[in-house]
């Protein structure tokens, strides 16, 4: 018979762990066992394995030799009664449904780790022909025929079969811990180890998203549907989770370089992370479609109306970047000019600068063949070119039509500021 013996350890979880748990080595007629201590686990360095203590340089340190104590005398009292509870019995599926229902408190992660479970579950059940094994069946072949079966069924992808055997990893570990079994050296770095795949990301063509921006659906549930999506596009990529719970005391107004602009701040959902988000011309015009009209006066509910009909709430920036050579002026001119009489006939004219721009350059190259005919050098033709009246006249009805559109997307410019000026006060 051997000699029973007790020897407090830290035993790390992993080879790689930086910490470990406190735990006592009961030997019992040459068979070994683990007794937890109920203490979060310590640095490496401040265990002293010599003298089985922990040293005075970590902060609790009487604490938790006091509890070392204390449970090497109940042992003792005890008479060093083996409490190890070998891998042969603790069923597999059983303990994992337990520690998942007793340590995790949210539902979604209650969910994701079922899923895994009951794809183990799957996999003994149809190889196996049980319901349910002991942990001690856990052997490396165990998961090598697992990614197999996953594999060969493809009824996943290797990204989630390598998230499968990670969950159980981590559940193996907390029921290693609680059960106080002794799992074979190395057991969890002779698991299976697979590569993460790249996901190709999904992503909607924008001919689609197109069609989704210019069609208005008559069914007015659906349409709300279309409006929420547009505004979380508008909105930087927007969560749903996050729209969805989007409220009107979420958002701000503040001032940028005296002009006001609307914002909304809230904390996501999913990353608890604080948005701060400027709402853009577009999407104030989608607000104003779920604007309670009970709680506002007749006047305001006009406003409401005329900012859904408007064209103008656009964003200050595409208003910059406005093409204007292709916006049309209102012009009277002297239809008896040379390039003008070749292409209208009375007045007033209605023509953007990118109409006029072809004629004048038609009209240059006519002069310019004209006067190579009449043997004219390049420098004369270019002189007789530079003063020709009707040319010259009509560069100045260019540069005239170019100053009133100007005008023009500036007075569309600010009318769009007072009209999400009124907006704000809402």
């Amino acid at each position: 018979m051997g000699q029973n013996k007790l020897n407090v350890i830290l035993k790390k979880v992993s080879k790689d762990d930086k910490k470990g748990y406190l735990r006592v080595s009961i030997r019992i007629n040459n068979k070994t066992s683990l007794k937890n201590i109920p203490l979060p686990p310590i640095e490496l360095k401040f265990w002293n394995p010599d003298k089985q203590v922990v040293k005075s340089t970590f902060p609790k340190y009487r604490e938790y030799n006091k509890k070392i104590e204390e449970t090497l005398e109940e042992l003792k009292s005890n008479k060093m009664e083996s409490v190890e509870i070998p891998a042969s019995k603790i069923m597999f599926l059983k303990n994992c449904k337990l520690i998942v229902e007793k340590s995790y408190q949210k539902q979604s992660t209650k969910m994701r780790f079922n899923f895994y479970i009951q794809s183990f579950h799957n996999f003994i059940k149809e190889t196996l022909k049980e319901n349910d094994i002991t942990i001690s069946s856990l052997t490396t072949k165990f998961f090598e025929d697992y990614v197999q079966y996953e594999t060969k069924n493809k009824r996943v992808g290797q990204n989630n079969i390598k998230s499968s055997i990670s969950v159980i990893k981590t559940i193996l570990r907390k029921i290693e811990k609680n059960s106080d079994i002794i799992l074979p050296n190395n057991f969890y770095d002779k698991i299976i180890s697979l590569k993460t795949v790249p996901k190709k990301k999904k992503i909607l063509p924008i001919d689609n998203f197109q069609k989704i921006l210019e069609t208005r659906i008559e069914n007015d549930q659906l349409e709300d549907s279309r409006q929420i999506f547009l505004f979380q596009v508008f909105s930087n990529g927007l969560r749903f989770s996050d729209v969805s719970t989007l409220r009107y005391k979420d958002f701000v107004i503040e001032t940028f370089k005296g002009i006001p602009e609307i914002r909304f701040l809230k904390y996501q959902r999913k990353t608890r992370k604080l948005i701060n988000t400027l709402v853009n011309f577009r999407s104030c015009k989608i607000l104003a479609r779920f604007i309670p009209r009970d709680n506002i006066n007749m006047n305001d509910s006009q406003k409401l109306d005329y900012i859904l009909q408007s064209d103008l709430v656009q964003n200050r920036t595409t208003s910059k970047l406005l093409e204007t050579d292709s916006i049309k002026e209102t012009l009277t001119v002297k239809l008896d000019n040379e390039i003008i009489s070749r292409h209208f006939f009375t007045n007033p004219i209605t023509v953007s600068a990118q109409e006029l721009i072809p004629m004048r350059e038609n009209y240059t190259k006519v002069l310019r063949e004209k006067y190579q005919k009449e043997g004219m050098d390049d420098v004369s033709i270019e002189v007789s070119i530079s003063q020709n009246e009707d040319l010259n006249y009509f560069n100045n009805l260019v540069e005239v039509l170019r100053k009133k559109v100007r005008e023009q997307v500036e007075n569309n410019i600010k009318n769009e500021e007072n009209l999400n000026l009124e907006f704000y006060k809402m």
